[in-house]
């Protein structure tokens, strides 16, 4: 993944730059696929409920993994700024996760423990480790 590759290769504007990119990327699939949805289910009729039905579900799957993409890209966007010292920038990545995440639009639990691991490691770097 190129984004690993700036990381790696010591090139934190060329890692945010990239993460925003794959960000905005997955959100564009994501609003798409909600286009889609949306218009297939004003278009059945009863008689294709169970064909609808079998599409929603797809649609569903395909939206939940974007959806913890979203969240993993923001949790890494806001690693990069704090370790780059923006943390008022950091703070507005983490900030949006969490909002993706109070929503109930993730329930994954892996991407909710990523997300407490690196908004309490902002806070540790930031230098306030009582608040919650």
């Amino acid at each position: 993944m190129l984004a690993n590759f700036f990381e790696v290769s010591n090139q934190p504007i060329y890692h945010i730059t990239t993460l925003k990119i794959m960000l905005r990327l997955n959100n564009g699939v994501r609003d798409k696929a909600n286009e889609v949805d949306s218009g297939c289910l004003l278009k059945k009729k009863f008689f294709f409920l169970c064909y609808v039905y079998s599409f929603m579900c797809l649609i569903y799957k395909i939206l939940k993994f974007f959806i913890i993409d979203s969240v993993q890209t923001l949790i890494q966007i806001g690693q990069a700024y704090l370790n780059l010292g923006y943390n008022e920038k950091a703070d507005l990545a983490f900030s949006q996760a969490k909002s993706i995440l109070d929503s109930n639009r993730c329930i994954d639990e892996k991407v909710k423990l990523k997300w407490m691991l690196g908004y309490s490691y902002y806070l540790c770097m930031i230098g306030e480790v009582d608040k919650r």
